[in-house]
Order: C-alpha cells, then structure tokens, then sequence
C-alpha cells in the first residue's frame, strides 16, 4: 500500500518509490532523536543519536532502493515514540495509535508480532491507579487488533484458517535459516552466486510443491513444514548453525551492504530482523 500512494498507483515511477524511501530513512533519524530525547531527557544526546542514525551506514544504504526496511523501523520507531507518552501522561488516543504503528509494523515484517505483548508495558508503570494503566494497555492492544483484523479475517475468507499476516508460508523463514544460507556465506564470485541462487530457488520450489501437493493452499501448513524443517537444519549441523548465527550478530551490528553480485539475492540480514534496539528500550522504559 505504501509503494502504491507512493508511486501513485504506478509501478515503473521507481523514482518516486526511491524518493519515498529516503524520506522514511529521514524520519527514522528524527524518530531516534525524539525517542533519545523521551528517554534520556538530553537535548545534546538526542541530536547526537539522531546525527549517528541519519549518517549510519546501513541505514543510507537501505534509504537508497525500494526495500521494506525503513517503512518497518519507521512504523516499529513510531510504536515506541507513541506509547512512551501515552504512559507518561496516560492517553488512550496515543496508545490506540502506538497499537496500530505495531500492527502495520507486522504487515509490513511478521516479525514485529513478537512484540504485541509489550503493548501491555504501561500495565506496570506504578504511578497510576490499577485502572487507568489497563485503560491505557487496552487501548494499545485495541489499536494492534483493530488494524491487524481486516487483513486477518481477510486471510480467514480466503484460506479457512487462521493467517494473523503474510509470512511468504514460512518460506522467508527458511531462506533465511536453512543450510542454504550457511552456504550463501562461503559464495565468493558471481558464477559461484549464480549457481547458489538456482540451486536454492529450484530446490524452494520443489519443496513447496510437495507441501502443496500434500495441504492445498493451505499458508498454516507451509509455514509449519518450512519452520520445522529449519529449524531441523539447524539441530543437525552445530558448527553451521554457530557460523551462521555470527554472520547475522555480525551483519546486525554493522547495518552495512554486504558485497554480493548486483543481481536479487535474500539479504541474510533480512530474514530474521532482530527488534530495533531503542523501540524495546522505550517500551522497557515504561514499566520502571
């Protein structure tokens, strides 16, 4: 939806999807900066934090293309900028919007639903009555439910069965934690890569065949047999599983490009998107 009001409904203006991009990438920079000011009550920490977000390397380099990232920090920012206040000074219009930035963060990266239940932080904020701290938490998970259900029960018309958000049928998941991706790391040249990305894609595919085969349509199934069968690559191979874990600490860390053959390849770092550090630090803030 985002892509579509930003290109205006059309999908060659890459241009405009580009432009939009950078403008997330620079609201993600004021976003730190106004959680740092929430946090630290620090004029100069907060500009410095918005300085080293606006000049951090992996965010310009994620501001550049069309990708999912800055729409999801800026939504996952959002949630955390929202609630921080609707805790401090209880509002329920503030919560019912911290809810909602949640839920569009998860449609935007299913990731984000691992966070829903920090919603429920202001609940152990001591300053307030019992009641008012439950009107506030309700409020924010009212928002979530309210903007997750038409693309949940949507899910429900379609498949019979309880989709919450699109999660490419697990197949994301796998992507990004099987044996391929260990093997993605020792990829040192284009025909190496070219070969890598057949072989992964063809091998996809005919899994994803065979489960359908198996369960029709059904994305509950695909995600279960996708999940299970990574997470069975990973019990069975230690040493890769370790290997693969500190290339992603390490593509976490440093938020940069890694250097791949200028052609679509799934990013490591964007399988499995560990939580923007200050989102859960203003959600943990709450409850002290």
């Amino acid at each position: 939806m985002f892509l579509v009001a930003a290109t205006l409904g059309n999908p060659d203006r890459i241009a405009l999807a580009k432009i939009a991009n950078a403008g997330l990438g620079a609201l993600a920079a004021l976003l730190l900066a106004g959680l740092s000011a929430k946090l630290l009550r620090r004029r100069g920490l907060a500009i410095a934090t918005g300085a080293a977000a606006a000049l951090h390397p992996g965010f310009v380099f994620l501001s550049t293309d069309v990708q999912s990232e800055p729409l999801f920090l800026v939504l996952l920012l959002a949630a955390g900028w929202l609630l921080l206040p609707a805790a401090d000074r209880p509002s329920s219009n503030l919560a019912l919007l911290a809810g909602a930035c949640l839920a569009l963060a998860a449609l935007t990266r299913p990731t984000a639903l691992a966070l829903a239940p920090l919603l429920a932080a202001p609940l152990a904020d001591r300053r307030y009555p019992g009641r008012v701290r439950a009107h506030v938490a309700a409020s924010a998970l009212l928002g979530f439910v309210c903007a997750l259900a038409p693309w949940t029960l949507r899910n429900a018309a379609v498949y019979r069965e309880f989709v919450p958000v699109n999660d490419a049928g697990g197949s994301a998941f796998y992507q990004g934690n099987s044996d391929w991706m260990v093997r993605f790391y020792d990829v040192k040249t284009l025909e190496e890569y070219r070969r890598w990305s057949a072989a992964m894609f063809a091998d996809l595919e005919g899994q994803t065949r065979a489960v359908e085969a198996a369960a029709g349509r059904s994305p509950a199934a695909k995600t279960r047999y996708f999940v299970r069968k990574a997470l069975e690559e990973r019990r069975a191979d230690p040493s890769g599983t370790a290997k693969l874990l500190a290339h992603k600490v390490w593509d976490w860390l440093r938020r940069s490009a890694r250097s791949t053959p200028p052609e679509p390849c799934w990013p490591s770092r964007d399988s499995c998107p560990l939580p923007g550090p200050a989102s859960v630090s203003s959600f943990s803030r709450i409850s002290r």
